[in-house]
């Protein structure tokens, strides 16, 4: 079955119910710290009647942010939208020791306040991870304004922001407390010390939002740049797909071709000039690549992160088991469990407008010459002109 961001679906379906997210243990006690006394592994999540009794149920104030002397590894998946980041994130989030949030910075709106489906199946609320973590996190989660936070988020990355975020230099000293940047080291190191997790997986993708992350000295920044052919992301954008996050019948955003071509070079174009400063701490990658070519993708993507010797859920050459994760906002194929064969959707070269195809190809040109799109048929994998790590080609 191809493996567009939309048409991910199991090959095999799981056999009775999903099991706990594999790699994470049961949640930590809140205020343990970054690491401390979390189970890892694949057991899965306690009872919610032993969750409801223990300490996760409790409100207590949380340790001043930053105050753990371990940093915490955050890869970040950036880039645009329909690129394959919450593939990648769920096959990531499936490895030992690793954690997949999803778009987490979607975790105010969609989480908190539309209360859309955790990737483990329940709703944001009823996750008793994600109740643990931002006791953990914040104290009394009850008392956490989404709205607030909303607000703080907007005023940092919204594309107006971009030239002052490319005029300045990552500020590494610590954040103010009381501040977005505190905030969500708190998140982060919550995340941590609830999941045991040596790596939190996040695909927000935007990448003014990452660059707020690599202003937080605490978080060890490691950048995946995940890019598709923008002949297939608009056409993917333009496709009428339904939204499951809510649990009932609902469609996703759509964009024209001239829009999302637009974002697509103007994205890639910021993600660059942000993280290849970065050197051994970004790597570039095309969808076309790491679907052709699955296993050694993800070889790459672990050795970025110092995680070579991880164990990964591959089942075949071009086969992955996927099970539950705890993204927080994604592609709906997030919510995929079971057995999935990868191959590229080339349904684009086929069925796309072929003025839309000549407008976005039009619009994008610059960086599909760039990034190795011209000169090989679409659709396809040729490893010898792509991007590779450290932003060195």
């Amino acid at each position: 079955m191809a493996t567009d961001e939309l048409d991910l679906a199991p090959a095999t379906p799981a056999a009775g119910s999903p099991p706990g997210p594999r790699g994470l243990g049961t949640p930590a006690a809140p205020g343990t710290g970054s690491g401390a006394g979390s189970a890892t592994g694949s057991a899965g999540f306690s009872t919610d009647a032993e969750l409801a009794a223990g300490p996760v149920a409790a409100s207590r104030p949380a340790a001043p942010a930053g105050t753990s002397t371990d940093k915490v590894k955050v890869l970040y998946i950036g880039g645009t939208g329909r690129s394959g980041s919450t593939l990648l994130d769920n096959i990531l989030g499936q490895i030992p020791g690793f954690c997949s949030v999803g778009e987490l910075r979607y975790v105010w709106e969609r989480g908190m306040v539309d209360n859309r489906l955790c990737g483990c199946g329940r709703p944001f609320r009823e996750c008793p991870l994600w109740a643990s973590v931002l006791t953990e996190a914040f104290g009394d989660a009850e008392r956490l304004d989404p709205a607030e936070m909303i607000r703080l988020q907007q005023a940092r990355v919204r594309s107006r922001h971009v030239p002052r975020l490319l005029a300045s230099r990552p500020d590494r000293s610590p954040p103010p407390p009381g501040s977005y940047e505190a905030r969500l080291e708190r998140l982060y190191h919550a995340l941590a010390g609830q999941t045991g997790a040596r790596v939190i997986v996040d695909s927000s993708k935007l990448p003014s939002y990452g660059r707020v992350l690599q202003d937080i000295p605490s978080l060890d920044l490691y950048v995946v740049q995940l890019m598709r052919d923008p002949r297939a992301t608009a056409y993917s954008w333009m496709r009428k797909r339904e939204l499951r996050d809510y649990g009932d019948l609902r469609w996703m955003q759509r964009q024209p071709p001239l829009k999302s071509s637009g974002l697509w070079g103007m994205w890639n174009a910021v993600a660059e000039l942000f993280w290849r400063p970065l050197g051994d701490h970004y790597l570039q990658l095309r969808y076309e690549d790491f679907v052709a070519d699955p296993q050694p993708t993800v070889r790459r993507v672990l050795r970025l992160v110092g995680e070579e010797g991880a164990e990964l859920p591959f089942t075949g050459p071009h086969t992955v088991r996927l099970g539950p994760t705890h993204s927080v906002a994604g592609n709906p194929s997030r919510l995929a469990n079971g057995e999935v064969e990868l191959q590229v959707d080339a349904e684009w070269m086929r069925r796309m407008d072929r003025k839309d195809r000549t407008l976005v190809t039009a619009v994008t040109w610059p960086l599909l010459l760039r990034y190795g799109y011209v000169g090989r048929r679409p659709g396809t994998s040729d490893r010898r002109s792509g991007p590779s790590e450290g932003g060195r080609r």
